[in-house]
């Protein structure tokens, strides 16, 4: 022996490891400890006091730093040679077995630590007396586990006493012994809910740690800890957070990350989050921490029991009930099994689980577990104890919610009083009790929702999406915090934007709208321009002014603003991140879709990264970003966004929850574009009833809803069954949004688009030309919605056969759409789309080649012999309508090699029976039978005109059409009689549906006069083409090609009758008078 610690090294080694451990440096001391301790073994003997001391020294750092299974290994065992060789009164071993007790302590093995504490305080009383240090600090520890153990009445009864011999001087209160016995009447203060006798002990306790310790020792954390927890339970919760931020980066710092009273910390700090409010924060720390705790401390332990707790509840505020109930349920069952059952911790477990039995609707559940919890409260903790008045304000809540208003009144009434006598007239809970007290008499004591508990009122009333009930509440509060807290106090702000945020859910966004502009001003004034509540409330007024459609004016809020959140806040916090949401979703409404995406796709990235794929805010940007791709064309991408989103929506939010019936909608929303009709139709009709339980038939998602149900309607060729559904929805739309709203011109706009897919182009025209103007003074001149509306009301014009006013509108408006939005983009090609017909209806074919070919190829390419086309099924016609023109310029083969394909392709995608499938069919034998291919062409057009009058109308202009199309087979074939079988009645539907000077009606005659001619009814026939022909250069003009057509047919004619000779009178009349150019 005398060899081993007459050795200087080992004696340095050995006062090195002394220092550093009473330093708190743990890590260092086991360091030296552990390889000492392995000599002392082999060179003194396992049993030797020296290598035992050495065993209690490594299983007490071990202990502090939190590797408590290797503690509870070498204390065991150290304690078990000390009651062997030493005996158990010998001084060493008692210091031993404290250690023992204090490491089963921290494992949460409470009865364990009992035992030995229970034994340990006895002998020491026996060996050094009652009031020797080591036995005080061992009662005091004794206490603490009593209180660790829900003991708390006896714990107070052995650590008051305590307090005031530790408060004398003469005892040396700055002894360690003493000031960790005072620690742990503190830590029982705190228990008990003693919360102002608690802070001063441990605000006494941090300055003496400081000046003995040292301000980063580990036992100086643990006080300032304590400071930090009593601030909090008096709703300090500013001065907490000072204290708990700094306090968790000097814990990972001197401890570890790992570490448990890190990991206590870090728990610690994600209440506040919650107390604060701040739930989103909270769960971000407390999800991972869970985890970590699981294999820190074991999936027993109390710590890891409290952050499920925490977890489950702060699901349960982000309204995701059904994940909280996942964790609650079992953790009371844990709980009874691991504390017992009338364990503090466990009787909190039951009360929280009531809550979320109580947000799930499951009220009698509720009360079940409330009522003789009520009982175990008052005994347990007292009447007046602040997790009693807790209980009793959950149970009001729960009376009121079963109709049960008196009894829950009673106990609010004795709520506000306890509360202002245990609490202070100016803690939260107090200041919101009595908030209620006032709203109750302004309501009035009948209402069912004055009743309601104020301070979870509106803001759970909002979070599960009953703003109508939380408006009732809200509304009459504003002016009340006015009266009471003056109009720029902080409360009555945030009241006031609590109810901005309830009008703005609620569709109201002008109310709204008139409270964030009052915000902002007061704001500035009181708080400062760059303050984060001012930064809030001009996000929120940005969003008003979106949400009302104005555009421009919520830019002018949200660029600037984006600058100065990154500046003052930082690039990735959360307002932030709302302020780059909200700037992307403006930015696509006014189509700078390009911009929208450079924000929303790194947006998401950070989302993803910072708050997790299943954080609600993650699902919001996932699902505006999916729209933005819809908004590019890129439908596909779109897809899988929507339809993973929808998945976790339902799982988090629940699958009636108004996010995840967005969620639903744009996923029949994003069907439709791919043309996959009957999926959307699955996905919407049962979600408009949904809507209209859950938000109201008048909200402005569910007006959102049918509309979406229309346009399903529209593209399944159903089109009497979306006009039922959208007249009405217009006059709604007026009424609830303004007959200038965006989305109200939007719903004018789709329906003058069914109008005219009925054919009742002058409908589609009284609705079209008011839209343009209303559009160009709400949004611009050269906002994409203008645009696609002038250009409609140029395919409206051209429907009704007025080429020339179709000309004025789509010429200048090509380059328009490709200077504001691309040459690229989808209303850019639908502007050519339209042009390109006019152009081909009036013969200029080469100019329409020039604009139809370049798209149609492109197009062609991408969706023929694709197994799935995603592109959308209207972007065919673009490939049709350059295979018409290829036919009128006697290209046939390259006509054919387009439209061949389209029937099948459309059939894949929206059916045998759909109207646009049918008008493919039609097209294509059309071009069969120019391209003197008869028989084909008579294969299809028999069948699709029986299609046709079925589906549509016999009198719809689709209908016409292919009627007309079948008689000029006919009339190719010679079968003349056919012909005029068909022709007589449509020439007359023709002139009774689109006018006797439409085109169509044109041709339409001069079919029959050739018909007419070749039956030897030349009489008839001259009249109808001499009628024709003069409609045809009024309207169409003396160069159009069906002009020049009916200017040589006449001609023929009347040669043909001059060589037979005929002596008709009324023939040459009508000749003579006729000056027919062979040119």
């Amino acid at each position: 022996m005398a060899n081993l610690f007459d050795d200087s090294e080992y004696s340095v080694q050995l006062a090195g490891a002394n220092l550093w451990y009473k330093t708190g440096n743990y890590q260092k001391a086991l360091e030296l400890w552990e390889p000492i301790l392995e000599d002392m073994k082999q060179m003194l003997g396992a049993e030797h006091l020296y290598t035992l001391i050495c065993m209690r020294n490594l299983g007490t750092a071990y202990d502090k730093l939190g590797k408590y299974k290797q503690a509870l290994e070498v204390l065991k065992a150290a304690v078990d040679i000390f009651r062997t060789v030493l005996g158990a009164d010998h001084i060493d071993t008692l210091h031993c077995v404290e250690s023992l007790a204090l490491t089963y302590g921290n494992m949460g093995q409470y009865s364990e630590a009992l035992e030995e504490l229970e034994s340990l305080v006895k002998i020491s009383k026996r060996i050094h007396g009652v009031d020797h240090p080591a036995t005080l600090a061992r009662i005091a520890k004794l206490g603490e586990t009593y209180g660790n153990s829900g003991r708390f009445h006896e714990a107070f009864e052995l650590l008051a006493p305590l307090v005031v011999i530790f408060s004398k001087d003469t005892l040396g209160t700055e002894s360690q012994n003493n000031l960790a016995a005072i620690e742990s009447a503190a830590i029982t203060y705190t228990k008990l809910g003693k919360y102002n006798e608690s802070l001063q002990l441990w605000e006494s306790l941090v300055d003496k740690s400081r000046k003995t310790l040292g301000t980063e020792h580990p036992d100086t954390l643990v006080r300032i800890h304590g400071v930090g927890i009593i601030h909090m339970k008096l709703g300090r919760y500013d001065e907490a957070l000072q204290l708990a931020e700094p306090l968790l980066d000097i814990s990972k710092r001197v401890l570890g990350g790992e570490h448990p009273y890190t990991l206590s910390r870090l728990r610690y700090l994600s209440m506040i989050q919650e107390n604060m409010g701040r739930w989103d924060k909270a769960l971000k720390l407390i999800e991972p921490l869970v985890k970590t705790t699981k294999t820190v401390l074991g999936k027993e332990h109390p710590e890891t029991l409290q952050c499920i707790q925490q977890l489950a509840m702060a699901y349960s505020e982000l309204n995701g009930q059904d994940e909280a109930l996942k964790l609650q349920e079992p953790l009371v069952d844990l709980s009874k099994r691991v504390r017992g059952t009338e364990h503090p911790e466990t009787l909190l477990c039951i009360q929280n689980l009531a809550v979320i039995y109580g947000r799930l609707g499951r009220h009698e559940d509720a009360l079940t577990l409330e009522k003789p919890l009520q009982d175990l409260y008052q005994n347990f903790w007292g009447e007046e104890h602040s997790e009693t008045l807790s209980l009793i304000q959950s149970m009001a809540w729960t009376l009121d919610k079963l109709e049960r208003h008196d009894q829950a009144q009673k106990l609010r009434e004795l709520l506000v009083e306890s509360s202002k006598r245990v609490l202070g007239s100016e803690h939260p809970v107090t200041v919101s009790r009595i908030e209620f007290d006032i709203s109750k008499r302004g309501l009035g004591t009948e209402h069912p929702d004055t009743l309601t508990h104020i301070q979870q009122l509106g803001l759970t009333y909002g979070k599960l999406a009953k703003h109508d009930e939380a408006l009732k509440v809200q509304e009459p509060l504003v002016p009340l915090f006015k009266k009471v807290m003056g109009a720029e106090h902080l409360d009555t702000l945030f009241s006031i934007k609590s109810l901005g945020w309830t009008y703005g859910r609620l569709g109201k966004h002008d109310q709204a709208l008139k409270l964030w502009e009052s915000l902002v001003n007061i704001s500035r004034k009181v708080q400062g321009e760059e303050h984060p509540d001012t930064l809030s409330h001009i996000q929120n007024l940005g969003w008003s002014y979106a949400k009302l459609g104005k555009h421009h004016e919520a830019l002018k809020w949200q660029e600037p603003l984006l600058e100065i959140s990154k500046k003052v806040l930082g690039a990735e916090h959360p307002e932030t991140l709302a302020c780059m949401q909200n700037l992307g979703q403006t930015y696509r409404k006014v189509g700078k879709y390009n911009e929208a995406l450079e924000l929303q796709e790194p947006l998401l990235d950070i989302s993803h990264r910072i708050l997790g794929a299943d954080h609600p805010d993650v699902l919001s940007r996932t699902r505006n970003l999916g729209w933005t791709y819809t908004k590019l064309g890129k439908h596909g991408e779109a897809l899988k966004l929507q339809e993973t989103l929808l998945v976790i929506s339902k799982k988090i939010l629940g699958a009636e929850h108004p996010d995840t019936l967005f969620c639903s909608q744009n996923l029949g929303w994003i069907y439709n574009k791919l043309g996959r009709h009957d999926e959307a139709l699955k996905v919407q009709e049962p979600l408009v009833d949904i809507y209209k339980k859950v938000l109201g038939v008048e909200h402005v998602d569910s007006l959102a809803c049918i509309d979406h149900l229309m346009w399903t309607y529209a593209e399944l060729g159903r089109h009497g069954e979306a006009l039922k559904l959208k007249e009405p929805l217009i006059e709604t739309s007026k009424r609830v949004l303004g007959a200038e709203h965006p989305v109200t011109l939007s719903r004018i706009q789709n329906l003058g688009w069914i109008y005219a897919e009925l054919g009742r182009y002058d409908e589609a025209l009284k609705l079209e030309e008011p839209l343009v103007n209303v559009s160009q003074k709400v949004l611009g001149a050269d906002h994409p919605d203008t645009i696609s509306r002038i250009s409609n009301l140029g395919w409206t014009y051209g429907n009704l056969g007025t080429y020339d006013e179709a000309l004025k509108l789509l010429e200048p408006l090509i380059d328009l759409s490709k200077q504001a939005l691309s040459p690229e983009h989808q209303v850019t090609l639908a502007c050519i789309e339209n042009l390109g017909w006019i152009y081909n209806k009036l013969g200029k074919l080469d100019q329409a080649l020039i604009l139809q070919e370049p798209s149609a190829i492109q197009l062609f390419k991408q969706v023929v012999g694709a197994e799935d086309p995603t592109q959308d099924p209207r972007m065919l016609f673009r490939i049709q309508d350059m295979a018409v023109t290829y036919t009128k310029m006697g290209r046939y083969n390259d006509a054919l090699s387009l439209q061949c394909a389209l029937p099948k392709i459309s059939e894949q995608l929206r059916g045998n029976d759909h109207p646009n499938t049918l008008c493919h069919i039609q097209i294509l034998a059309w071009i069969y039978a120019q391209a003197g291919q008869y028989p084909k062409a008579l294969s299809l057009q028999l069948p699709a005109l029986q299609s046709f009058q079925k589906i549509l109308s016999e009198t719809h202009p689709s209908t016409l059409t292919q009627a007309q199309h079948l008689s000029e087979t006919y009339f190719l074939l010679e079968r003349y009689n056919d012909a005029l079988t068909l022709q007589k009645p449509l020439l007359e539907a023709s002139q009774r549906v689109l006018g006797d000077k439409h085109p169509d009606s044109i041709i339409r005659m001069y079919d029959l006069g050739q018909t007419l001619f070749h039956l030897d009814d030349c009489t008839e026939a001259v009249l109808l083409l001499t009628s024709a022909l003069d409609m045809s250069k009024q309207v169409l003009g003396n160069e159009h090609p069906d002009t020049i057509k009916c200017v040589q047919y006449l001609s023929s004619i009347q040669e043909q009758l001059s060589r037979k000779g005929s002596r008709k009178t009324s023939l040459k009349t009508i000749f003579k008078g006729l000056r027919i150019s062979k040119k």
